[in-house]
């Protein structure tokens, strides 16, 4: 596994996760940021599942 994903996939947590940190140089297909650069971030557990596929792209792009 790949250590950015280990993390936030074995959290188990009620809260928001924010990233500031160097993965948020990962671009989208239409050119944004992959991530959210909101300190709202992404809520868990609702919004995990999510944010590894987001990961997962920016892993594949590298």
């Amino acid at each position: 596994m790949y250590v950015p994903k280990q993390m936030p996939a074995l959290l188990n947590v009620t809260s928001k996760v924010c990233f500031d940190h160097d993965g948020n140089y990962w671009k989208s297909p239409d050119g944004g940021y992959l991530f959210s650069h909101s300190y709202e971030g992404y809520q868990f557990p609702d919004e995990k599942e999510h944010l590894l596929n987001l990961i997962n792209k920016g892993i594949s792009q590298n």
